[in-house]
């Protein structure tokens, strides 16, 4: 069955935490089991590797959104301790510097075979035929920072970016983003308008067929991305990694009339696999594969369809296992989701669109002929 990921971390995990996505998992967790108590938490649990996201296709051909992620924030204070898994500069020099490594090392894969980049409708429909038991790799920006101009996004077209969002955990140069739990960002954890440059950047991603992502955009911001959207009708939009708010309270999620804007132009919503994003009625104790699908229902039936609704997993996207749903312990798991929903009464079609096949019917109707 075709296995297809609407957002995941890869160049990050590799460049910031050393991870060899080329290995096995098991390979990757034991290089990190002996690490310090003060590193980070996530350490040795992870998830995700070029194998085990093969492993999700079952044979079949597979697919990952894949994130460049830097942050630009002139605030940050210059004593502080710099970790290289640190994401915030305080230049957007800086911050585009550090996106381009990481858009090099999807290159350096590219051109070793471990996975190839889908820029072309022809591309993507060559993987389909073509791909069994291959990865190919949709790229993404988590945060405009790295865009040091609005006219500079032709550059990262080039170089193959397919997809944006504006903003992070917090305010990016171009719009408010979600609040974050990082206490040493509070400060600027608030909800704000778009700044000046958004509007520039999302009408020259109307124009080059740059899909918008409207995760993580602050309520305010999102309000106004909206609004500019509707004199932007070829602006492609979806949610890479995003739950739904009536079911888990906070504004990480999106609302119900967010989501119906999403929907209303033809974008994927992709669940994400972490607790926090999950949790019923942000009630204790541990999530499972049932709260997955109580957040696909819920997109499914506002999109009066079961065509809308995917896969956005984020994981290893700064967690481990301590936060994933307790049947998904490592990236393969996730096919689990298609018994689970078959066990729930929900149609073939349906379970093959979820696991895949929405998201690339989406990018095959957005990327660039």
């Amino acid at each position: 069955m075709l296995f297809a990921d609407g957002h995941l971390d890869l160049a990050m995990n590799a460049m910031l935490y050393e991870r060899d996505q080329t290995l096995p998992i098991e390979a990757i967790r034991a290089r990190e089991a002996n690490l310090l108590a003060a590193d980070k938490k996530e350490r040795g649990i992870c998830t995700v590797s070029f194998p085990e996201l093969r492993a999700c296709g079952q044979g079949d051909p597979v697919i990952a959104c894949a994130t460049v992620i830097a942050r630009c924030r002139p605030w940050v204070a210059p004593e502080r301790l710099i970790r290289r898994d640190d994401l915030d500069f305080c230049h957007a020099d800086q911050a585009h510097a550090a996106a381009m490594a990481q858009m090099a090392y999807y290159h350096l894969l590219e051109r070793r075979g471990e996975a190839r980049l889908l820029r072309t409708q022809n591309d993507l429909a060559d993987h389909l035929q073509n791909g069994a038991g291959r990865l190919a790799l949709l790229v993404m920006m988590e945060g405009a920072d790295p865009i040091t101009t609005p006219n500079e996004l032709a550059f990262w077209h080039a170089q193959g970016l397919r997809c944006l969002s504006l903003a992070h955990f917090g305010q990016s140069r171009y719009a408010a983003g979600t609040p974050s739990k990082d206490a040493a960002a509070r400060a600027e954890m608030k909800d704000g308008p778009l700044s000046p440059l958004a509007g520039p950047l999302l009408a020259e991603m109307a124009r080059l067929g740059v899909i918008l992502d409207m995760t993580h955009l602050g309520d305010t911001s999102f309000a106004q991305v909206a609004e500019l959207a509707e004199r932007l009708p070829g602006l492609k939009v979806c949610a890479s990694h995003s739950a739904c708010r009536a079911i888990t309270p906070g504004y990480r999620q999106l609302s119900d009339d967010q989501l119906k804007f999403i929907l209303a132009r033809g974008g994927v919503v992709g669940l994400p696999m972490h607790r926090e994003m999950l949790r019923q009625g942000g009630r204790a104790g541990d999530v499972g594969l049932a709260q997955v699908l109580a957040h696909f229902n819920h997109v499914c039936v506002l999109a009066g369809n079961a065509r809308q609704a995917g896969i956005g997993s984020d994981l290893d996207g700064g967690f481990g296992t301590e936060l994933t749903p307790v049947e998904i312990q490592r990236a393969g798991d996730q096919v689990k989701l298609a018994d689970a929903l078959r066990g729930a009464g929900v149609g073939e079609a349906a379970v093959r669109g979820f696991l895949g096949e929405n998201w690339a019917r989406f990018w095959g109707g957005a990327l660039p002929a």
